[in-house]
């Protein structure tokens, strides 16, 4: 950790620095939710670093995006109570209301076997509702885009992904009918699917 101040453009040079150490000189990148943000502001800095994007439950950010309501920020930053206090705020988050009322959420994610401090998720949501975003250049981007989001995502609403597909030459925008944030929980065998396809189209 630093006491720098996070944000999404340094943590997309962190990217390019892990890529470098890595001797990593060009990667398919794969970007969730703040993620997606990091994947963008990465492709945009270095290009000749990314040879596919895949932007899952993301947005662009600053006022061309469809914001966060705050009454999802609430529980999202909310680190109170039980374990499973947490959990179960989490899964709402995640999950659809329909979906949770027929699935066991627990059964459907894999275990945590490390969490990130309370310190360090408060300076990443920081420095995410801070990011000014990247909307007006996404016509710079040249490489191959999948864009994918769930219809029923209340985090990150499900409108960003049609305007990052919109602004993107040739991007792809795939919906996920009736899945949230946690799609790739939700209906892991189509995520999958759809990512494969995209990264090996057919001959």
């Amino acid at each position: 950790s630093t006491d720098e101040p996070f944000s999404i453009p340094l943590f997309a040079q962190d990217t390019a620095a892990l890529m470098d150490a890595l001797d990593i000189p060009k990667a398919h990148i794969l970007g969730l939710s703040m993620g997606a943000s990091i994947a963008l502001e990465l492709v945009l800095l270095r290009p000749e670093r990314v040879e596919t994007l895949i932007l899952v439950a993301g947005q662009c950010g600053g006022r061309d995006a469809v914001q966060i309501r705050p009454e999802v920020w609430a529980p999202l930053s909310d680190k109170g109570g039980t374990p499973d206090e947490i959990a179960g705020r989490m899964f709402s988050l995640l999950f659809p209301p329909r979906w949770l009322s027929t699935h066991d959420p627990w059964k459907h994610c894999p275990e945590v076997h490390e969490t990130t401090s309370d310190e360090i998720a408060a300076r990443q949501a920081d420095a995410f509702r801070a990011w000014p975003g990247c909307c007006g250049r996404l016509a710079e981007i040249r490489v191959p885009v999948l864009v994918i989001t769930g219809t029923e995502d209340t985090v990150i609403p499900p409108e960003n992904s049609g305007i990052i597909g919109g602004r993107i030459p040739g991007a792809q925008v795939v919906p996920f009918s009736g899945a949230g944030h946690g799609l790739m929980y939700q209906c892991p065998e189509e995520f999958a699917g759809a990512v494969i396809s995209f990264l090996k189209p057919p001959r």
